[in-house]
């Protein structure tokens, strides 16, 4: 069997074990359906069995975070068709932040943790690209409420508790002070978790306010306490320098 036919081997099982899940399962700690950010988001899945989420920018441009593509291995967007069959895309290209630093946590670098991937074929008319908030947009307030949303684990001890969108409103918190290019959001046993790294946090408006990056637990849990994105505003300029760059050469 050849490398090429393993890999695809590799994605299938993964995709085919994403959806074998209880009927309960969801992909946030403690969220709900939230299906009006679905059309936003798209999975992004590794060869190597890891799971991201990644925000809609372009009909072949999605933003994620950079670690979610930085781990060797090939990648690719997934989604359901029209006949609910799972779809692989091959990205064309990643295109990571200059400033990400992959070992920022051990070496306590600032970092960006931003990528944008873009797709060899075009999404879905189901999906829409998001509206991102301006270059100007102040930080958000404490105790400001956000909306987390993407595909990760429901149940951080179930790894087939991922693959299914969900959305969960928390309030912004401040345990380090106001973050110039991060923000924090708290909940009891509710948040972020593995898998959603890479999907958005949105205002009421559904406007993009950050990428998730991090999720931090109580004891031995990695989840449901902390929740930290990465702020777009910040970001903004890269990011729209970028997508004007890809859509000249499309």
């Amino acid at each position: 069997m050849t490398a090429a036919a393993n890999k695809t081997i590799g994605f299938l099982s993964l995709v085919w074990g994403l959806f074998a899940l209880p009927p309960h399962a969801q992909a946030i700690l403690g969220g709900d359906a939230g299906l009006a950010l679905k059309p936003h988001l798209v999975m992004i899945v590794s060869d190597h069995g890891s799971l991201c989420s990644g925000v809609v920018l372009d009909r072949r441009v999605i933003l994620t975070a950079a670690h979610c593509v930085s781990g060797g291995g090939s990648y690719r967007l997934h989604w359901r068709n029209e006949t609910n069959q799972p779809v692989l895309a091959e990205p064309a290209q990643i295109i990571r932040h200059p400033d990400f630093k992959a070992d920022a946590v051990k070496t306590r670098q600032r970092s960006v943790d931003l990528a944008i991937l873009t797709s060899k074929t075009d999404l879905p008319p189901s999906f829409e690209p998001v509206t991102l908030v301006q270059a100007a947009t102040p930080p958000p307030a404490k105790d400001s409420r956000l909306t987390i949303a993407g595909y990760g684990l429901r149940d951080e001890h179930d790894p087939n508790s991922a693959g299914q969108f969900a959305t969960v409103t928390l309030p912004v918190i401040m345990p380090y002070g106001p973050g110039r290019i991060l923000v924090w959001l708290g909940g009891k046993q509710s948040g972020a978790c593995a898998g959603d790294s890479g999907g958005g946090i949105f205002n009421e408006d559904g406007h993009l306010v950050a990428v998730t990056i991090w999720s931090e637990g109580q004891g031995k849990n990695n989840c449901g306490t902390l929740t930290q994105g990465l702020l777009i505003a910040p970001q903004h300029g890269w990011i729209a320098r970028e997508l004007g760059r890809l859509k000249q050469a499309q």
